[in-house]
């Protein structure tokens, strides 16, 4: 829809059900952003969603691993690792583009792997996302500003013959 002069805007001819939720996307400077689900309401036939934007930024000053998780399962041919991140952005600005990976391929965030690391899957599943690196892999999605706005997963195996060392460090604070 195009928008209005004071930036808000219409869409009709959408089913409106009492049983429905609504939201809306937004494409500013390549990057996604939603609103909040709301229900349908009835009375006045009009559902209002408010859709935060924001301005981007290189900076990873203000970003940091809230939680990380690391856990290890043993299995047939190695050592399987998880390391689950939740990562939040205290700026009010999109972190994007902070790393050139290769042309017109950019990265928010690389994180280190071990050099031995085989099977690496990723959570979500998402192919254009995540990109192996021979390092690690870089996280291509923007960080929103928001406390938990990104949220990953990362698998792998390595191997294991009865004793390994874990070592890690951080690509942001913790």
């Amino acid at each position: 829809a195009q928008s209005q002069p004071e930036g808000t805007f219409v869409f009709t001819d959408i089913p409106f059900e009492s049983n429905l939720q609504f939201t809306v996307m937004a494409i500013f400077h390549e990057t996604t952003y939603s609103s909040n689900p709301a229900p349908a309401d009835m009375n006045s036939m009009q559902v209002a969603l408010d859709v935060p934007v924001y301005d981007s930024t290189t900076d990873l000053t203000n970003v940091q691993i809230d939680q990380m998780h690391v856990l290890f399962d043993f299995a047939e041919d190695g050592l399987e690792t998880k390391e689950i991140y939740v990562i939040s952005n205290a700026s009010d600005r999109t972190v994007k583009d902070v790393y050139e990976l290769a042309v017109d391929k950019t990265a928010t965030l690389k994180f280190p792997l071990p050099e031995d690391a085989e099977y690496i899957f990723f959570k979500p599943d998402d192919q254009d996302r995540f990109v192996k690196l021979d390092s690690g892999f870089a996280d291509t999605y923007p960080i929103l500003p928001s406390t938990g706005s990104t949220q990953l997963m990362v698998s792998y195996l390595v191997p294991y013959d009865g004793q390994r060392a874990y070592t890690y460090t951080a690509p942001l604070d913790i």
